[in-house]
């Protein structure tokens, strides 16, 4: 979907403490040899749940909002795979009472679209405030820890160590005055691809709906849901580069643009083969274009990779005017979702 009049105006993440590979390794955590082979020079370790980082991150985005005092009709959507509170308890309505305010809160939903997931809330606020002209902005948050997904930080899957962390931005639309600029990125475009048939690699060898105790370990998983099924596993590298390329290839056109006019791309925070194989390779671009120098400080940070690489774009002063940035998040399921920025 090609946007016009978007923009994304503020961005925050919250980290926790970064854990060096030696301290890791020394504790004796699995996987050892493939923490290793991942490259990584820390993981985020967060000791609070993860409502919380969600409402910090949150709190710094919306501060830095410049029109968040004339805003008066304004979103939020939440981005999660955690466990926050009971079921019956919305946190994303709690975030944004405390956030934006229950009296122009006029929006406010979860989603869980995995380690798609901010991408996801991005793309989902775009069509938002798309075809609802009396909305001024949308604030997106993803938030994520190891513990509260049941998932195993040091040994989740081949490649891939779980950090914590949460991050957030504001979307906002441009107002009455057409030359104003539009925030720190103008959002060009968003585009969403899925290939629903490979679910199954997320249950194992599990019937639907059958919960898994926790912690769980993805590389489990996938090898169970293979060894059940005779499944080709270079067959399945192939289905994910396709709806990788696709959804990217579509999200560009939509911009106007093309792969070779990419300045900057903020990819999933995974270890070095699993990003070579997985994304680099595909979409034909070298690592030196992407945040993975930050990811490798950070582990994956579930769905809030991508909200993440852009605040430390922006805080670092790592990209100039002009600038194109496409953020890609790709989950389970498998989905995919990208949006394409501008650095205004």
């Amino acid at each position: 979907m090609r946007c016009e009049g978007l923009g994304l105006t503020s961005a925050a993440a919250v980290l926790g403490d970064r854990i060096p590979l030696d301290a890791a390794i020394r504790a004796g955590h699995p996987a050892v040899a493939d923490l290793d082979a991942q490259e990584l020079a820390s993981v985020c370790r967060g000791g609070r749940p993860p409502h919380e980082s969600a409402a910090e991150a949150a709190r710094l985005a919306w501060a830095r909002h410049p029109e968040r005092r004339d805003d008066t009709a304004t979103a939020l959507i939440l981005a999660s795979s955690s466990r926050m509170g009971h079921p019956l308890w919305s946190a994303a309505s709690w975030l944004g009472a405390q956030t934006v305010g229950h009296d122009r809160l006029t929006h406010c939903g979860t989603v869980n679209a995995l380690c798609a997931g901010s991408v996801h809330a991005l793309a989902a606020a775009a069509r938002l405030l798309t075809t609802e002209p009396h909305m001024d902005s949308a604030l997106i948050v993803s938030s994520d820890t190891a513990e509260a997904m049941g998932a195993d930080r040091w040994a989740f899957d081949g490649g891939v160590t779980l950090g914590d962390g949460a991050g957030a931005a504001v979307l906002g639309r441009q107002g009455r005055d057409p030359s104003a600029q539009l925030g720190s990125w103008a959002l060009l475009s968003v585009s969403e691809g899925a290939h629903a048939g490979l679910e199954y690699l997320q249950r194992g060898d599990a019937e639907p709906g059958r919960e898994r105790p926790a912690p769980m370990r993805y590389r489990e998983l996938l090898s169970q849901a293979c060894a059940r099924r005779n499944v080709d596993v270079a067959g399945l590298k192939a289905q994910h580069a396709a709806m990788l390329t696709s959804t990217v290839d579509r999200a560009l056109a939509e911009a106007g643009v093309d792969r070779s006019r990419v300045d900057r791309w903020a990819l999933p925070f995974v270890g070095r083969l699993a990003l070579q194989v997985g994304y680099l390779e595909p979409l034909g671009i070298d690592e030196a274009a992407s945040t993975s120098v930050l990811g490798r400080t950070t582990g994956h940070l579930g769905g809030a990779d991508a909200l993440v690489a852009l605040d430390h774009l922006e805080s670092a002063g790592a990209s100039s005017p002009g600038a194109l940035v496409v953020l890609v998040g790709v989950g389970g399921g498998q989905t995919c979702s990208v949006a394409v920025l501008r650095r205004v």
